[in-house]
């Protein structure tokens, strides 16, 4: 499986693509500069040993001479390309992000309580267990729930360091049910709407996660290193930018949340697959950096996996064990970061089920968002 590694956004992967080829071209048009010199001094040899046998190096020397020439031009061009591709592009990402968000407004105004975000409650699924610290990307991949009913969307890491200090690991599903209408799991089509519109702070799957943070035992201000598939990577990228703990470190997976900037310090890993449309809802980010990583790749084929198969997450296990396999530098330095984050150390692992509960007649619902002040119980803010 071949992935493609860039620091910025799928644009961004797309021309230093293009870029690259470019340096290539300019490679090879040294190259042939200096095959040219070499030969030109060839020829003057020959010239004072057998001046009958130049004529068959000269045309070699013209032809290197007009290899560079031409390399030369065609990297210039390339380097044009690029640029144009991601202007180009951008803007027809901007004007269809644009009318997506228009639509997901217009959706909230449906009748009859449609896309109408509640307060959400979690409890506990089962009792609490040991396991090893993730070793890399998969790891973490294969950590995060399924989305079903009546499974636990939450899964909290509790490693604790030897300088005394905790560490804290989140995960959180993807989309579980589509249906306009807000039901008892959070993880719905609502949360994705108010996800996506909000940047992920005002969804209820984003509260509930919040709340299962704080009932495993996490204090505001222990470091939290989120981890979330889908809608899942729109409640982690709220987590990280919410500045209530830093996040040396956030991976997505398939999520829409390009436009979304983490905070200076976040180490920010988006893995998107190229025929996955969920992380275009999310816009383009369209700014290049060392602390933004995109990883991008075909999506392998997985049967099975609904009508979305390059959205599965059975596809991102895979991608993410080819991140593991990779020698990229960024990837290297990413699952560093991983390493130092729970020292290797075993967790404590909990598991939560969040619900919503329905609205109160008149709006005072007593939801809560990811930064703002303390709602009512089981709302989730920080």
């Amino acid at each position: 499986m071949s992935i493609q590694v860039s620091g910025g956004d799928r644009l961004v992967v797309a021309a230093e693509e293009l870029l690259g080829a470019r340096d290539d071209l300019v490679l090879f048009a040294e190259r042939a500069r200096a095959a040219g010199a070499e030969t030109r001094a060839v020829s003057a040899a020959a010239r004072a040993l057998a001046p009958g046998a130049v004529w068959r190096l000269e045309p070699a020397q013209d032809r290197l001479v007009w290899l560079a020439v031409e390399a030369r031009a065609l990297a210039a061009e390339l380097r044009l390309a690029a640029e144009a591709y991601a202007v180009a592009e951008r803007a027809a990402l901007a004007r269809q992000h644009a009318l997506e968000l228009a639509l997901l407004r217009a959706l909230q105004l449906l009748p009859g309580g449609a896309l109408d975000e509640g307060a959400v409650t979690v409890a506990q699924s089962g009792a609490a267990f040991r396991a090893s610290a993730p070793a890399g990307f998969a790891d973490l991949a294969a950590r995060i729930p399924d989305a079903g009913p009546d499974a636990p969307q939450v899964r909290v890491e509790r490693y604790a360091l030897d300088d005394g200090s905790v560490h804290w690991v989140v995960y959180s599903a993807g989309t579980s049910s589509w249906s306009p209408f807000p039901g008892a799991d959070p993880w719905d089509l609502t949360s994705n709407v108010v996800g996506v519109a909000a940047g992920g702070a005002e969804a209820g799957s984003s509260a509930a996660t919040l709340s299962a943070l704080r009932e495993a035992g996490w204090v505001p201000g222990e470091s939290v290193l989120p981890v979330g598939h889908s809608q899942g990577g729109i409640v982690a990228t709220a987590l990280a930018t919410s500045g209530a703990a830093a996040s040396p470190l956030l991976v997505t997976f398939g999520s829409p949340t390009r436009e979304v900037r983490a905070p200076a310090g976040t180490l920010d890993v988006a893995v998107e697959h190229t025929e996955d449309p969920v992380p275009g809802l999310g816009g383009s980010l369209g700014v290049p950096g060392d602390r933004r990583v995109v990883v991008r790749e075909a999506g392998p084929p997985v049967p099975g996996t609904g009508p979305l198969p390059a959205h599965a997450m059975a596809g991102y296990l895979q991608t993410a064990q080819a991140m593991d396999a990779s020698a990229n530098e960024r990837l290297l330095t990413a699952r560093g970061v991983l390493e130092g984050f729970t020292g290797g150390k075993d967790a404590q692992v909990t598991l939560w089920l969040g619900e919503r509960v329905p609205p109160v007649p008149g709006g005072a619902d007593g939801r809560g968002a990811i930064g703002r002040g303390a709602p009512a119980s089981g709302s989730g803010a920080w």
